[in-house]
């Protein structure tokens, strides 16, 4: 047993906290919870007097075009239900539109910017330019696995798992074949072959 200093009583070991120094608290765990609610209480209660005596807004600043507009005006949140955008629909449309475009935009980059650094990796036959250019007429080809047309058509490496010193494994145009992205994913870095009996 031991005595609690906020009930004034002894209470069993079990209901104290046990200290970093070893000794037990002076308080029990429930006179903590009693004392952090009457807090909370006295500590909130004017706050939530105040928002409960404050008006309902029914006009909301766009940060958009900087105007005052209705509630209605505003799209609203899919992610928080019963809150509204910051943007009015013609501002939320325009940024919309203009994130989307960024985000086209960094997607295309990193593509390039992959197709650039193939071409540039070390090519054991052939020129980059007649590479660059099967590779973009292979995009245009259906599937060689599965023959279907893609609208996002990959380039796949024939033989990937070689040696670069080798003629196979590199990003030569005598290695290259159009893939779908299932299929090149599927393929990874799995033989011609392997992959042919796993079909």
């Amino acid at each position: 047993m031991h005595y609690c200093s906020y009930h004034k009583k002894d209470e069993p070991d079990e209901n104290f906290r046990l200290k970093k120094n070893g000794k037990l608290d002076s308080w029990c765990k429930e006179g903590h919870n009693e004392y952090d609610r009457k807090y909370s209480k006295v500590k909130y209660a004017p706050i939530k007097e105040a928002n409960a005596k404050r008006p309902v807004p029914t006009t909301k600043v766009c940060t958009g075009c900087k105007l005052e507009k209705p509630l209605e005006d505003f799209p609203e949140r899919s992610d928080r239900p019963g809150k509204r955008h910051s943007r009015c629909e013609s501002c939320f449309y325009i940024w919309k539109c203009g994130h989307n475009r960024a985000s086209y935009q960094r997607t295309e980059g990193a593509i390039y910017a992959s197709e650039k650094r193939a071409l540039k990796a070390e090519i054991t036959t052939g020129d980059a330019i007649a590479t660059k250019e099967y590779s973009r007429i292979l995009r245009q080809d259906p599937c060689s696995y599965c023959g279907e047309c893609h609208e996002d058509m990959q380039i796949d490496h024939i033989d990937p798992i070689h040696p670069s010193s080798d003629d196979h494994g590199t990003h030569d145009w005598k290695n290259l074949t159009a893939a779908c992205p299932h299929d090149n994913n599927s393929k990874n870095t799995k033989s011609l072959l392997f992959y042919l009996l796993e079909k």
